[in-house]
């Protein structure tokens, strides 16, 4: 369970008052709500310390920078800490989309299940954001005030697995009464899905459909030559993934879509050009990375991740196609106690990114920086229609 926000509370060193060029930032807590307290930092892509500032009540800091600078943003969750490094701007202002607050498990509704009895290893309740195991019916299960969306209703998907595979379930938007309470019974459980045709598949991608419902994703299990959905399930929009190739060296494409679609379709021009380069942490100590420019799509990501002590680090840099080396900035002492360079493997993903919406980098800074999970963020707005195209190579140092 998600425990209460916490942000990084440093005073600002160096400050903004100088005569110099100043760069502008404000930070987002997920989608709109700002992030006050935050630790920023403006320096050069050896990592050298031009400025750092703390974010006010509105989420802003400005902060002393030169031509080529880079500006570091520092949130900290529940989950461990996520720094955001992307260029810094000469005019505007920069904004930062970081990962959602954590929330206080609150207790709002009940969910009470009834079903026919089925042969199974395990049974799972999926409501969208929460996931319970349950081994015998009837049975009443506590819900979270985030699991209840945009409305009252609850979008519930019950899966009963053995080995692994789906051998039933029942999915259904479940109204709640005036005392909060939804009521499931499931009188038969369904053994087929409803299955979307797949008219074109030119590499011969793994498709995998993901529903939305009211805001909450539900992964359906991977078919060929058709996608499964979860008949009974609201999908108010939805996303078909497509990969070519094995999770460290892949191209993949997701389409978006408002609803469920037709059919599917990925023809071998949706997709981008392989990535033909290696990332080298070129000194351990300094976190400094090299790479071959991916002179692709509309930005590069380097998204970096290790353990200190039981903290997880999560580095993400968003550069322009064209950009071929990054280095962590050198911190203060009291920053560089809690995001010490890594004594454990540095995981790696570097990939090129081709976003719906934009045409180019700066097309990516102007809508701002869209990083709401620890892993696999859109950085582009997230999509509601068209396609989002990836390739990547991903090691261990």
């Amino acid at each position: 369970m998600r425990r209460a926000l916490f942000v990084i509370l440093i005073a600002g060193c160096g400050g903004s008052g100088g005569n110099g060029p100043t760069t502008n930032v404000e930070l987002h807590a997920g989608d709109i709500p700002l992030e006050a307290g935050a630790t920023v930092i403006s320096h050069t892509v050896d990592g050298d310390v031009l400025d750092q500032q703390v974010t006010d009540g509105a989420g802003q800091a400005q902060l002393q920078f030169q031509p080529g600078a880079l500006v570091t943003a520092v949130y900290h969750r529940s989950a461990g800490y996520h720094v955001i490094t992307t260029p810094a701007l000469a005019t505007g202002t920069l904004g930062i989309h970081g990962p959602v607050p954590d929330q206080a498990p609150i207790l709002s509704n009940s969910l009470v299940l009834t079903a026919v009895p089925i042969a199974a290893d395990t049974i799972t309740v999926d409501m969208g954001c929460t996931r319970a195991i349950v081994t015998s019916f009837p049975k009443t299960l506590d819900v979270l005030a985030q699991c209840l969306g945009s409305d009252s209703n609850l979008d519930v998907l019950v899966t009963a697995t053995t080995g692994g595979s789906v051998v039933g379930y029942f999915a259904a938007r479940v109204p709640t009464d005036d005392n909060g309470v939804g009521m499931l019974d499931i009188p038969a459980w369904n053994t087929a899905f409803t299955t979307i045709p797949v008219t074109q598949n030119d590499l011969g991608a793994t498709l995998e459909m993901i529903e939305v419902a009211d805001g909450f994703a539900f992964t359906t299990p991977v078919a060929s030559g058709v996608a499964n959905t979860w008949t009974g399930l609201v999908a108010d929009a939805s996303q078909v993934r497509a990969q070519v190739g094995p999770a460290t060296a892949a191209q993949t494409t997701t389409q978006f879509a408002t609803g469920l679609p037709a059919s599917i379709a990925f023809a071998s021009t949706d997709f981008m050009t392989p990535i033909a380069t290696t990332l080298s942490l070129a000194d351990r100590a300094k976190l400094a990375f090299t790479w071959t420019a991916l002179a692709a799509g509309d930005l590069t990501n380097l998204h970096a991740s290790w353990m200190l002590a039981s903290d997880l680090i999560v580095w993400d840099v968003v550069l322009p196609p064209d950009a071929d080396r990054v280095q962590f900035p050198s911190l203060d002492p009291d920053l560089a106690g809690v995001l010490a360079a890594p004594t454990s493997p540095v995981t790696t993903n570097l990939r090129a990114v081709d976003g719906p919406d934009t045409t180019s980098f700066a097309d990516v800074q102007a809508d701002g920086l869209w990083m709401l999970t620890f892993d696999a963020s859109t950085i582009v707005p997230p999509p509601t229609a068209g396609e989002l195209r990836e390739a990547n190579v991903s090691t261990t140092n």
